[in-house]
């Protein structure tokens, strides 16, 4: 990320932190194709409810940052003290044996919800070459849920049987 971009985004973003959480710091971490902004030290009305205040600075920064630097199509994430790193471990941890047991093995539909758009993405990614089950992403706006299903070869389809799984009932501390 060019310096004048994470200025910018520092200068944007620190006081809106730091008035909502004193103390709090941004840390810039290059992950592979794209940077996550990491705000140390924060609290967790940095977070929100359901992550709307989070979404919310990103959301923010990115249309900020697009309109001053249309040239940089730099992709970043924004995480509060690892809240998104946590989320993300839990779904590489539990996603694929959700999947090869109760999707494979017992042929149920799981329907995964509280889910970001992105965290999603990472489920898409994770369980594509899994032969034998598909996913998909249904409903709208903030509803929206993402089934991971037997295909016709491996067993029943029926939302009957489904279960809920809630990624936040699975995250460790």
């Amino acid at each position: 990320m060019d310096n004048l971009v994470s200025k910018t985004i520092s200068d944007l973003l620190l006081p809106v932190v730091e008035a909502i959480s004193p103390g709090a710091e941004l840390d810039f971490q290059k992950e592979s194709d794209q940077w996550r902004i990491v705000i140390k030290n924060g609290s967790q009305d940095l977070v929100g409810e359901k992550s709307e205040v989070l979404r919310a600075l990103q959301y923010l920064v990115r249309i900020v940052v697009h309109k001053n630097f249309p040239q940089d199509r730099t992709h970043f994430l924004f995480d509060v003290d690892g809240f998104k790193s946590k989320r993300e471990l839990a779904l590489k941890i539990h996603i694929p044996d959700l999947a090869k047991i109760q999707v494979l093995k017992e042929g149920q539909t799981v329907v995964l919800i509280n889910l970001s758009g992105y965290e999603r993405m990472i489920v898409h990614q994770l369980l594509a070459d899994i032969s034998g089950l598909e996913t998909n992403s249904v409903g709208a706006k903030n509803e929206r849920k993402l089934l991971i299903m037997p295909t016709s070869e491996v067993g029943s389809t029926a939302m009957d049987d489904a279960i809920i799984w809630d990624l936040t009932q699975h995250i460790q501390d």
